[in-house]
């Protein structure tokens, strides 16, 4: 008997259906590029000269629908209106503890269309204005978020620190979505996630030493991963729209400004990072250690002395490190500690046990996070 023969035709359509297999299934592992706009087209700030315009510390900051910008700036405990342009409009409230007043202003959020929500951490209240800078009433923390354990914005989520998604519909989406994405690996620990204003999560990478930029991975209310983008160290993003960003950018001397970037859709692609390209784990694959008081209590002891390193940097440097790296202290093996957030007023940090089911997050000064007690450990 003779054996069949493949005809030179067969073999290239065989060759090429393979090819073309491969490379659908590599492109279907590329992912769109978003990028900032190359400048700002909203800048808000100066270094010396209007004081309307001299941020202390812009802890926060939210645009409205109709374009203005209010800032919370909680050097001077007041609320800056802007218009769409940065023009200066008015301002509202001040240093004190009656209504209207602030303790500690550190966030703003949008209350409708036409008011805000100002956070004042100091008193554990919220104060509602009107767009025209009018006070109108205070509300407790517990009455908005719904959650007892993390009543503002800043949660933990399994081993996600999460910012955004304040009214409890939005929160509970954003866990679903949240659990549906693979859980981060052992050696890295933890992720950063921010809510933005359509219910996408942006996912930020840790950053790796000697890092020049953040990596985010933006994934959609379903979980699919749908692009990524990269933001500056010095650029603390505070709102995500459909077509901008806003947040606070400091200089090199840590002198603050406010800057809305339009949010663009490039033509590039690139590979996500391999944890998404693992996709999620089967329900019930693997098993989620239980934590023990002993992991709690070495979690708690790396964040006290993270605390003893940042003040001895902020000692040497006027300002505190946003880099764990360049700090003089390393975790023990088993801990993953990341800086979240710092600057010159305060710093936010996480810890994650590798081994156990164990993260914990710590806020001093400025960085504290909304509803979270200054200096003391709050898990997930």
């Amino acid at each position: 008997m003779h054996s069949p023969r493949t005809s030179p035709r067969s073999s290239v359509t065989f060759l090429t259906l393979v090819l073309g297999s491969a490379l659908r299934a590599e492109a279907s592992q590329q992912l769109p590029v978003w990028k900032l706009s190359d400048q700002p087209t909203v800048a808000i700030g100066v270094v010396e000269g209007d004081p309307n315009y001299e941020l202390a510390d812009a802890s926060s900051s939210v645009r409205m629908d109709g374009g203005t910008i209010v800032v919370a700036d909680a050097g001077s405990r007041e609320l800056r209106f802007f218009d769409g342009s940065g023009k200066f409009l008015r301002k509202a409230g001040r240093r004190g503890s009656g209504p209207g007043e602030f303790r500690w202003l550190l966030r703003v959020y949008r209350h409708g269309p036409d008011s805000v929500l100002a956070y004042d951490h100091g008193a554990n209240r919220l104060s509602v204005f009107s767009l025209d800078g009018a006070f109108a009433r205070t509300a407790s923390p517990d009455s908005v978020g719904g959650d007892r354990d993390f009543p503002m914005d800043v949660w933990l989520r399994g081993r996600f620190w999460v910012e955004g998604a304040l009214e409890p519909d939005r929160r509970r989406a954003a866990g679903e979505t949240l659990a549906r994405l693979p859980s981060p690996d052992d050696e890295l620990g933890y992720r950063f996630a921010r809510v933005d204003d359509q219910g996408n999560i942006w996912v930020r990478e840790p950053l790796s030493e000697g890092g020049e930029s953040y990596r985010w991975t933006v994934f959609s209310p379903q979980g699919e991963a749908i692009a990524t983008i990269r933001t500056p160290l010095r650029y603390d993003v505070q709102q995500i729209g459909s077509t901008f960003v806003l947040g606070r950018w400091r200089d090199e001397n840590d002198v603050n400004f406010i800057r809305l970037y339009r949010l663009e859709r490039t033509q590039a692609v690139e590979r996500p990072p391999a944890w998404i390209a693992a996709g999620p784990e089967p329900e019930g694959r693997r098993a989620t250690p239980t934590p023990n008081a002993e992991a709690r209590s070495e979690v708690f002891a790396a964040l006290r002395a993270m605390v003893t390193a940042q003040e001895r940097y902020y000692a040497d440097h006027g300002r505190y490190s946003q880099d764990r790296h360049a700090l003089e202290w390393s975790p023990p093996e088993d801990l993953h500690v990341d800086i979240v957030a710092a600057h010159s007023t305060g710093w936010a940090a996480v810890a994650t046990h590798r081994r156990l089911a164990v993260v914990c997050g710590m806020g001093v000064g400025g960085a504290t996070p909304p509803g979270w007690p200054e200096g003391a450990p709050k898990c997930g």
